[in-house]
C-alpha cells in the first residue's frame, strides 16, 4: 500500500497521464501526496472504491482534472527544481531554489545511487484540510501571492 498509514483505505490512482514532457504514470512519475489527490480528481477511480472494492461515483466535472496535464501547470518528474542542468530562462525568473515549496519522494537508482528527487505537487499550492476559505490554496493568490512564492516576475 505505497507505505501509507491504514487510515488511507481509498484505491490508489495508477492511471497514465500526458505532461509537459511526454507520458507518465501515478506510480512512476508523481510523490505519494498528489497520487492521494488524484485518486479523486484524474476521475479514473470512483470516489467510493474503498476496501478494495470498485466503486460507481465518479467525481464532477468541474473537479476532475483528467490525465492531460499538458495545459496545467507542470506537476511530477517533469518538474523536478531546481532542474539540472538549470536552463537559460530559469536564473532570474524564480526565488532562490533551495527555498522553493516542493515534495521530496520521487526516487530512482543512477549508477547504483538511490537519488531522491524534489518534485513540483499538488500540495505545494494546495492545501487540502485548508479550512480558511481559500479553496484549498495553501496561501492567499491575492496580488499573485501564491504565484510569487516560487516566481519572480
Amino acid at each position: 500500500m505505497d507505505g501509507l498509514p491504514r487510515l488511507w483505505n481509498h484505491e490508489l490512482t495508477v492511471a497514465n497521464y500526458t505532461m509537459h514532457e511526454g507520458a507518465g504514470t501515478a506510480v512512476d512519475d508523481f510523490d505519494i501526496r498528489s497520487r492521494l489527490c488524484l485518486s479523486c480528481h484524474d476521475g479514473t477511480v470512483a470516489l467510493d472504491s474503498f476496501g478494495g472494492q470498485n466503486g460507481s461515483t465518479f467525481i464532477g466535472t468541474g473537479e476532475n482534472l483528467g490525465v492531460d496535464f499538458t495545459n496545467d501547470h507542470p506537476v511530477g518528474s517533469d518538474a523536478q527544481y531546481p532542474p539540472d542542468p538549470q536552463p537559460v530562462w530559469w536564473t532570474g525568473a524564480f526565488v532562490d531554489a533551495s527555498t522553493l515549496p516542493r515534495e521530496v519522494g520521487l526516487e530512482e537508482w543512477v549508477d547504483g545511487s538511490l537519488v531522491v528527487h524534489e518534485v513540483v505537487s499538488c500540495v505545494t499550492c494546495h492545501e487540502p484540510h485548508n479550512e480558511d476559505g481559500l479553496d484549498m490554496l495553501s496561501t492567499t493568490n491575492n496580488a499573485s501571492a501564491l504565484c510569487l512564492t516560487c516566481h519572480l516576475k
